[in-house]
């Protein structure tokens, strides 16, 4: 199964970009079953959690997985343009959300 990285920005209205991760990711799943879609948001993104010691554990996830799709506003943050050089450099496929995955259109 292939594995998809969701790429969204966290900072700045943590609660409301949690939830909006968690809708993307839930919405691709029904369209594209067939995938596993990662939202990190959902993994690493609380009040608790160090920021560089949570983005350095998104990556170690992001390198196992076959793309990453990048969602609105990921080019104001820090944090979604350092996992999308992180993809470019090591060869991870490189998406934006209402691309098509496959053959049907996304979210």
């Amino acid at each position: 199964m292939q594995r998809y990285y969701i790429s969204h920005p966290f900072t700045g209205d943590e609660k409301k970009n949690l939830a909006e991760a968690e809708k993307i990711r839930s919405s691709l799943k029904k369209v594209y079953p067939d995938i596993c879609f990662i939202n990190p948001l959902g993994m690493f993104g609380d009040e608790d959690t160090d920021y560089c010691t949570a983005l350095a554990d998104a990556m170690e996830l992001l390198a196992a997985c076959d793309a990453i799709i990048l969602c609105p506003g990921w080019e104001d943050s820090c944090g979604c343009r350092a996992e999308k050089a992180f993809a470019l450099r090591n060869g991870i496929r490189i998406m934006h959300l209402g691309e098509k995955l496959e053959q049907e259109e996304a979210y």
